[in-house]
């Protein structure tokens, strides 16, 4: 959070961020989503500063990659935002898919996912709706993974 004060985002929009890189359902390479990313994070001070943001960023991500396939867990994690930090992790993960439409196209997307990705819109845009959502983001979110392997 410290090196995010001079940024627009917050940790909880990171985590949102990797976690659409993550499960998205074609890959994103990392060279196309870290420039994006360091962008919208801010002016870094010095090279030390620049090293350990990406430093927790790849900290975040593994995260992603081992919470993603495990509901529960997912589950548990998001229990404990608020709806503003809900709000902050959805519009990470909306930027993703708006970002990067080769990693998330629409053809092969069923109504299920569609229905989410509304969902994680409405809450990044008003917080909408978040109960719902953290209800069955989890599940939704490792059968992304899982399909995405």
């Amino acid at each position: 959070a410290r090196l995010l004060k001079t940024s627009d985002v917050s940790p909880d929009w990171v985590d949102g961020y990797v976690m659409a890189i993550v499960v998205a359902p074609k890959m994103v390479a990392p060279g196309k989503w870290i420039e994006p990313l360091l962008g919208v994070l801010g002016n870094m001070p010095n090279e030390a500063s620049l090293q350990r943001c990406l430093d927790i960023v790849m900290l975040r991500y593994n995260a992603a990659n081992e919470t993603a396939p495990n509901a529960a867990e997912m589950k548990a994690r998001l229990d404990r935002l608020s709806g503003r930090a809900l709000a902050a992790w959805s519009t990470g993960f909306v930027t993703v898919t708006k970002l990067f439409k080769p990693g998330w196209p629409a053809k092969p997307l069923n109504k299920d996912d569609k229905s989410v990705l509304r969902l994680l819109a409405e809450t990044a845009e008003d917080g909408k709706d978040f109960p719902l959502l953290k209800s069955i983001l989890p599940t939704w979110l490792e059968r992304r993974y899982d399909l995405r392997k």
